[in-house]
C-alpha cells in the first residue's frame, strides 16, 4: 500500500505547471532529500511517483478558479501507470467543472469511482 501524501490543489497552477512537476515539488517540500538524482537519472521524487510509492490525496479542488479547475482535471493524467489518486472536492464545484466541458476527463479516468459524503453521517457531538 502506498503512503498517502495530502496536498492542497490551491498551490497548483495547471495553466503553468504539469501535474507531474507540481507533485514532484510537493514531495520535495515534504522531504528535501527526494531532490537528489537517482540511478534512473531523475529525482527520487519522480521515481516514487512512477513506481506507485505515493498515493496523492488532493484537497481544495473547490478553491481553484473555474478555468484552473477544468485544466486541473485535464492535467491529472500525468502518469497513466499511476494506479490512482484521491480528489476531495465540494460536490457543487466538481459538478460545475465537469458540466462546463464535455472533454474534461482524460481517457484513463473513465472508470473512476466517486463517493459523496452525506453531512448527516457526521456526528457533531
Amino acid at each position: 500500500m502506498s503512503p498517502p501524501l495530502l496536498v492542497s490543489l490551491g498551490s497548483w497552477n495547471p495553466l503553468r505547471d504539469s501535474f507531474d512537476a507540481w507533485m514532484k515539488r510537493q514531495l520535495i517540500q515534504v522531504s528535501p532529500a527526494l531532490r537528489r538524482r537517482s540511478a534512473t537519472g531523475d529525482s527520487f521524487a519522480r521515481d516514487l511517483l512512477l513506481s506507485d510509492k505515493v498515493l496523492p490525496i488532493l484537497d481544495g479542488f473547490e478553491e481553484l478558479p473555474p478555468d484552473r479547475a477544468i485544466m486541473a482535471l485535464r492535467r491529472m493524467d500525468y502518469l497513466p501507470e499511476q494506479p490512482g489518486l484521491v480528489l476531495a472536492s465540494d460536490t457543487e464545484a466538481f459538478g460545475r467543472a465537469i458540466r462546463s466541458r464535455a472533454d474534461v476527463w482524460p481517457p484513463h479516468t473513465l472508470g473512476a469511482a466517486a463517493i459523496a459524503l452525506d453531512d448527516r453521517a457526521i456526528d457533531p457531538g
